[in-house]
């Protein structure tokens, strides 16, 4: 064993993949044209991909939060004529029991402490106003399902004038 060494790496055949045979060349060429062919159907379908899914989507847009619709509830005046507190329903996610309703009162007590991100929808009077899942927006008619504004929406639930504001 003196002055043998040991190469864990196969001998290779005579005539193929040596460096400066014809073969080594030609399978680093084939194999360099796969790849770039195989990169380049990756592309096409990662482009056919995003169009359908921009087209399926072409008419969502982001609702505005859950947030969002709790602040107005909470400190939008315009609502006061219409709505308490008392009649709001916030439709929230409990992880042991499902969906629980609770008054807006409620929410902002120390009973429940949940998370924003929990909640699910919004009810005034009993009727949906905010609702994520089935992409319903009345609060601000963010969805882009010609949806009513909040104040249009009373209106009609309750039978009241819509107020009019300056935008």
């Amino acid at each position: 064993m003196t002055g043998d060494t040991l190469s864990l790496d196969p001998a290779p055949e005579a005539g193929h993949d040596e460096p400066g045979s014809p073969d080594a060349s030609s399978t680093d060429r084939s194999a360099t044209k796969r790849a770039a062919r195989r990169a380049a159907a990756r592309a096409a379908a990662a482009d056919e991909a995003t169009a359908a899914y921009r087209a399926r989507h072409k008419h969502a847009r982001r609702m505005r939060p859950e947030a969002d619709v709790l602040q107005r509830a909470l400190h939008d005046t315009t609502l006061a004529p219409h709505t308490t507190s008392s009649d709001w329903l916030v439709g929230a996610l409990d992880r042991f029991a499902g969906i629980q309703e609770y008054t807006l009162t409620e929410w902002g007590s120390d009973l429940v402490e949940m998370p924003l991100h929990r909640i699910r929808f919004f009810k005034v009077h009993g009727a949906v106003v905010w609702d994520r899942e089935a992409r319903v927006d009345n609060v601000f008619g963010s969805s882009g399902n010609h949806a009513l504004r909040l104040d249009q929406f009373l209106a009609r639930r309750l039978g009241a004038p819509p107020q009019v504001h300056a935008e």
